[in-house]
């Protein structure tokens, strides 16, 4: 409907200039402007398209954000349950931090950044698609230079995906110590001033935080090369 929709407005240009009506303008049961109800009926029926990408808009987006909740409040649960009944092994080989990380950055990206995403990338399909369907109708020589740019484009997005897979593990692992860090300079600030080790603490985290951040602008990093 968001192409219909300029596309409307040309077949509404071309009617109001004296040109023949375009397929569309037909298929609506509509022909050249010679008066004021012409006029109307496509102001009509660009209302209607416009109405109804809006409602495909709004629909797209409640329902990607109605089961991010759901999915998140899902894995919420699943996640707290098997933590809590886990025996104490697993919390003697397993670092709070990485426990910490996974209660709250995971079930994070889930409801805000995954929502998100997939959105937009419903949204740039469409688009896309819509896109190529008008450029192929009208010059359909295009499809000689689209068939080896998606060969070049998939081969490039493979090898993004092998890299920026492996940065964003790392971007997520590199958390779980800075985490655990935190909390156990919090729990024992009493203990690390009595033995004097606040710098040493404060030199562990700077290193921690350091780390975390290489991680996340090598993933960043690999995202704009993708875009470039």
């Amino acid at each position: 409907t968001y192409v219909l929709t300029d596309v409307w407005l040309s077949a509404w240009s071309n009617a109001g200039s004296g040109e023949d009506a375009s397929g569309v303008a037909v298929f609506f049961g509509l022909g050249d402007i010679d008066s004021a109800a012409d006029n109307r009926a496509y102001l009509y029926v660009y209302i209607g398209l416009f109405t109804a990408n809006a409602l495909f808009v709004v629909m797209r987006t409640f329902w990607f954000s109605y089961g991010g909740v759901r999915a998140a409040m899902n894995l919420f649960r699943a996640m707290l349950l098997a933590t809590m009944r886990s025996p104490m092994s697993f919390f003697d080989v397993t670092p709070v931090g990485r426990v910490t990380n996974r209660l709250t950055y995971d079930t994070d990206i889930l409801d805000i950044i995954f929502v998100q995403k997939s959105v937009q990338a419903v949204a740039s399909v469409l688009w896309v698609a819509s896109a190529l369907i008008v450029l192929l109708f009208t010059v359909p020589v295009l499809i000689a230079a689209i068939a080896p740019l998606s060969v070049a484009y998939y081969v490039i997005h493979t090898a993004y995906v092998r890299s920026g897979v492996q940065l964003q593990r790392l971007h997520a692992q590199s958390q779980s110590p800075l985490v655990s860090h935190v909390e156990e300079s919090v729990g024992g600030a009493v203990t690390i001033r009595a033995f004097g080790a606040v710098r040493r603490f404060s030199e562990a985290f700077a290193t921690l935080n350091d780390t975390t951040i290489a991680t996340f602008l090598a993933f960043v990093a690999t995202g704009r090369w993708l875009a470039v």
